[in-house]
């Protein structure tokens, strides 16, 4: 999210972030739906060529999670991001901002099967939009929602299979605060198809 959603100049160029979060899905083998899920840790580099445009690059790792009731992780990720201010806010109106988010993600990582060891990997795309507001200059509430689709490889009942997520969707809300001139502290809760939890704490430069 940009420093600010006015779209103005004068804004800070880089942001270093750090979260901590929490996903849980179904995910879909051969007909058959298997819940997983995973506790990640992330760091996030980012950098506004312009006000109203962001590109990030994240690092991260699955600390732990499940697979069909199995061992997953400890494994690594990563993404690269895209940020679009479709539609600046004003403070002296009601309207909000729009904001258009894209990534692309991948995961490896280990997990325990019916018959062994096996490597999981997952590859993933998504498109989301953001509508919020900003209140007194330091608290921002956002509504969003994000559509996505990726192959998932894994070992199952015997033999090696890939599947997808059930719900290709995720819509929820987040809240973020700043401290002026230290950092912005956030949170986001995806409750609807995939669910998911993030606490994050971004700095400007």
């Amino acid at each position: 999210m940009p420093y600010r959603c006015d779209g103005g100049g004068g804004q800070p160029i880089w942001r270093i972030s750090g979260a901590v979060g929490a996903v849980r899905t179904n995910l879909v083998f051969d007909g058959d739906r298997v819940r997983a899920e995973q506790l990640t840790v992330a760091a996030t580099v980012g950098r506004f060529a312009t006000p109203r445009l962001g590109l990030s690059l994240t690092l991260g790792g699955l600390v732990a999670g499940s697979i069909d009731d199995r061992r997953l992780g400890p494994g690594g990720s990563g993404s690269l991001g895209i940020t679009w201010l479709a539609r600046r806010e004003r403070s002296h109106r009601r309207t909000p901002f729009v904001l258009v988010t894209g990534s692309f993600a991948g995961v490896v990582a280990g997990s325990t099967t019916d018959d062994g060891d096996a490597t999981y990997v997952a590859l993933d795309a998504r498109v989301g939009i953001a509508v919020g507001k900003t209140f007194f200059q330091k608290l921002t509430l956002y509504g969003g929602a994000r559509v996505f689709g990726g192959p998932v490889w894994w070992r199952r009942l015997g033999a090696g299979v890939i599947g997808s997520d059930a719900y290709h969707v995720t819509v929820g809300a987040g809240v973020t605060y700043r401290i002026p001139g230290v950092l912005d502290l956030g949170v986001e809760a995806m409750p609807l198809g995939e669910q998911s939890a993030v606490a994050s704490v971004t700095v400007h430069l």
